[in-house]
């Protein structure tokens, strides 16, 4: 090989190698300035609209059961409303936050892309040059084994220009890994999109919903108190009523219950179905509670957040019944483990699965709500025997759940 030659070879290997270097950090650098400034922006926004939703939450919780006058009733549910609308507000800034990570990592994406066509064009010509002096069958053994070996008997020159390619060939390997990552990173922000686009969906609905509630209790007492009273005397008359019924139904059935046809009872056979804070436990009611009035034993446990906080399914099973108690348990769902056990979820402000559904473990079925007998926005939770299970029409609140209940807590 002439000096010429090699001086060409070498000059072409160290345009290529610094190109490889120098380039991408030059190409698209400011525009990645840019889009993080941007999502540490939307992040701070986030931060201080999830701060202002905390406070709201706080007015909100337990403001149902202070709810004695349509003012405190009406301006119950306006404090939910823009409870909720702050939450609309969170989840649009984190769809915002999401899109700039999609952009993000599609401007990486592509600048490695670039580095990976420069680097596949320049071992190429390099691999042309070589060619040209006969070294090409020693050239791809090289490519593809990653060896120095059938070099060591080449001049200094050749020498460092095979250590370069190998390491450009080592890059090109490092860059596809990289891209595939990112690929991979890109997929799952976009799955984390749709998932954020379906939350503001739903939050929309509860708000929506949430605002006829208010409409329609305006349109009943033509916003007067006196209207509102007599309103809420007959409600509670009914709430009484219906919860004598269930709890005479299930009495009796509680002591046909067979604990040997259901699971053994140990913690984590069931997750848990939403986020809050342990406001009844099952069993007796404690004298003095606001709930006593109306029902003596609680049949479930109650969990309470505020109005849209999601709703999972304890384990896989199947939708076996959906109905709609407005003096018991408002919106709620019930699912058949196919395992001896059921489970019911009640005071949903929004449902996500319909009757028949198969759903997974911590799949969201739906939203927590105050629907119903409710003092404020919680989830009661039962676990039923499903061979105890029934549904019972009512003349005055709709189909109701009845079955012999176990202590949730046994399972959770």
């Amino acid at each position: 090989m002439n000096k010429r030659r090699i001086s060409k070879i070498m000059v072409i290997s160290t345009v290529f190698v610094a190109l490889c270097v120098l380039l991408p950090s030059m190409v698209g650098a400011v525009t990645a300035e840019d889009i993080k400034r941007e999502i540490q922006a939307k992040e701070a926004e986030v931060k201080k609209l999830e701060e202002e939703l905390a406070q709201y939450k706080k007015e909100v919780a337990g403001a149902k059961a202070e709810q004695k006058t349509l003012k405190s009733h009406i301006n119950s549910l306006v404090r939910e409303i823009n409870s909720l609308n702050l939450d609309i507000k969170i989840t649009s800034n984190k769809i915002s936050s999401t899109r700039l990570n999609i952009n993000e990592l599609t401007l990486n994406i592509d600048r490695k892309q670039e580095e990976t066509t420069r680097l596949k064009s320049y071992v190429f010509k390099t691999i042309q040059l070589l060619q040209q002096e006969g070294e090409q069958n020693t050239l791809v053994a090289l490519l593809k084994n990653d060896s120095l070996s059938s070099y060591l008997n080449h001049s200094h020159y050749v020498e460092t220009l095979h250590a370069r390619l190998v390491e450009s060939v080592d890059q090109l390997k490092y860059l596809k890994k990289v891209i595939e990552e990112e690929k991979t990173k890109l997929e799952g922000e976009r799955l984390v999109l749709e998932d954020q686009y379906a939350t503001l969906s739903d939050k929309e609905e509860i708000v929506a919903g949430q605002k006829e509630d208010k409409e329609k209790i305006l349109s009943v007492t033509k916003n007067k108190e006196s209207k509102f009273k007599t309103l809420a005397q007959e409600t509670e008359e009914k709430q009484k009523e219906i919860q004598k019924e269930i709890f005479e139904l299930e009495e009796r059935l509680r002591y046909t219950l067979d604990p040997s046809m259901l699971p053994k009872a140990r913690k984590g056979f069931f997750s848990m179905p939403t986020e809050g804070i342990l406001t009844q436990d099952y069993g007796e009611v404690a004298a003095g509670s606001i709930t006593r009035d109306f029902y003596k034993f609680h049949n479930g446990i109650d969990l309470a957040s505020s109005t849209g906080t999601p709703i999972r399914s304890a384990m896989d099973g199947v939708v076996a019944y959906i109905g709609d108690a407005p003096y018991a348990y408002g919106k709620w769902i019930v699912i058949d483990h196919e395992n001896g056990l059921s489970t019911l979820y009640g005071h949903m402000s929004l449902r996500k699965v319909a009757k028949g559904d198969r759903v997974k473990r911590g799949q969201l079925i739906g939203y927590m709500g105050s629907t119903g007998l409710s003092t404020g926005p919680h989830l009661h939770f039962t676990v039923y025997a499903t061979n105890t299970f029934m549904v019972k029409p009512s003349t005055i609140s709709g189909i109701l759940p009845i079955g012999a209940s176990v202590n949730p807590m046994q399972y959770l």
